[in-house]
């Protein structure tokens, strides 16, 4: 580990860092201990709170940097991270786990091949691999609906999307099979337009596909993206042995973007924590109004399980915002106020309304209607000349469009008039 002199060396970085919190930001760094909830805006120093927490649980206890395990969902995100906390605590960081939820799963299954296969050789599915069983499983099965006569990959995308979902909310085909039997049995009235007799051959289908392809990439000892989480669940729930090691080696869990944890992610982290019960060492950083994991099956009901599961927790609002003019916050504070779920309707106190520290009201938002694509993208490229002639960097404009396949027209008319960019995906 780290000397305690190179400790101290840093010790002024975070001192420094602390200095120039917020109350909330503090009040987040300083409750070490129990469950904590943070709710966190865009722009509100989540990433600042979240590092400084791990700085100060290191600096104020005897536990060592490798009991501290942080998830997030993006490389990216853990990159971020690490490099925050290597300038408060420096090499010290590198001991910290800071992880994917995939690659802390991934690190699980193969730290541990006799858990979960009889072969060592277990790897990750790859796309191509997984159209390629998909494609064999269409040509080797007898199916009425979903292999259309002349087109027998039609529905490939679709099975894939299907079989993906409902591994993200952690159904197996068994489960979905009998959930399909028990609604059958029940004679449930239907109209035949919404759901009959061809839609229940359909999902019989899409059994007996899910069926046959957990067979195959077994075979193959292959585990798909979903199946890293899914497959962790199911040891940690069943082996005792494996859980408890985890549970004595990490003592504080992290969790960043918790809004858009899914279901099996929220049973990980749920059966990770279980020895300590409602005392749990958890810290959730998430915002239910910044979701964009729910087509993977995020969704609010995590958040207000975490609050039932652990109901001493310390709920924190960070409200300060350092990153937009009041005028952007209050347009988006108006817009999402129409969602009909919303935390602050489930949880007393939480206050949504963000604060420009900044005290920059700004301009207002703007809504353009045009009769074309190309109509807009002449629009927005001359608006974008205009603000570079009055003197506007041209690396402090963006244009942020829906889809990659916009891209085009936006990138081809900016060319046209002359205006250099860079394209992001």
């Amino acid at each position: 580990m780290v000397k305690e002199a190179e400790r101290k060396k840093y010790l002024g970085n975070f001192e420094k860092i602390y200095k120039n919190l917020n109350p909330s930001q503090r009040n987040a760094v300083d409750t070490i201990e129990g469950p904590v909830l943070v709710i966190a805006g865009p722009g509100t120093g989540k990433t600042q709170v979240l590092t400084a927490r791990i700085a100060n649980i290191l600096l104020k206890t005897d536990v060592p940097s490798t009991s501290v395990l942080a998830l997030t969902f993006t490389d990216s995100g853990v990159k971020a991270m690490r490099e925050r906390l290597i300038s408060l605590i420096g090499p010290e960081a590198y001991y910290v786990n800071i992880y994917t939820f995939h690659a802390f799963c991934s690190d699980v299954i193969k730290d541990n091949p006799d858990k979960f296969v009889t072969r060592e050789e277990l790897e990750p599915l790859t796309a191509l691999e997984r159209i390629q069983i998909f494609r064999e499983i269409l040509d080797e099965e007898d199916f009425e609906i979903i292999k259309p006569y002349g087109s027998r990959y039609f529905y490939i995308r679709a099975l894939i999307k299907n079989i993906q979902d409902l591994k993200r909310e952690g159904v197996g085909s068994d489960e979905l099979e009998n959930a399909l039997k028990k609604f059958k049995k029940s004679g449930t009235a239907v109209k035949e337009e919404e759901f009959g007799e061809r839609d229940i051959k359909k999902n019989e289908e899409l059994i007996k596909v899910y069926k046959v392809y957990q067979e195959k990439i077994a075979k193959k000892s292959r585990y798909d993206f979903e199946d890293m989480i899914n497959l962790v669940v199911k040891a940690f729930s069943s082996d005792e042995m494996i859980l408890r090691r985890y549970q004595e080696r990490f003592q504080y869990i992290l969790l960043d973007e918790f809004q858009d944890t899914n279901t099996p992610q929220n049973k990980v982290v749920t059966l990770l924590a279980s020895f300590w019960g409602q005392a749990a060492n958890v810290f959730a950083v998430g915002d239910d109004e910044q979701s964009i994991y729910r087509f993977q099956g995020a969704s609010l009901e995590n958040i207000l399980y975490f609050k039932k599961l652990y109901p001493q927790t310390e709920v924190i609002t960070l409200k300060d915002n350092y990153r937009s003019s009041q005028s952007i916050l209050n347009t988006a504070y108006n817009l999402i106020g129409h969602n009909e779920v919303r935390l602050s309707n489930y949880i007393k106190g939480v206050e949504r309304q963000l604060v420009s520290v900044n005290d920059s009201k700004g301009e207002s938002v703007k809504i353009g209607h045009f009769s074309s694509g190309v109509t807009e993208s002449f629009f927005v490229a001359s608006k974008i000349k205009e603000l570079i002639e009055k003197g506007v960097p041209p690396s402090s404009i963006a244009v942020i469009y829906r889809n990659n396949s916009d891209a085009a027209a936006f990138s081809d008319m900016i060319s046209r008039l002359g205006i250099p960019y860079e394209l992001t995906g």
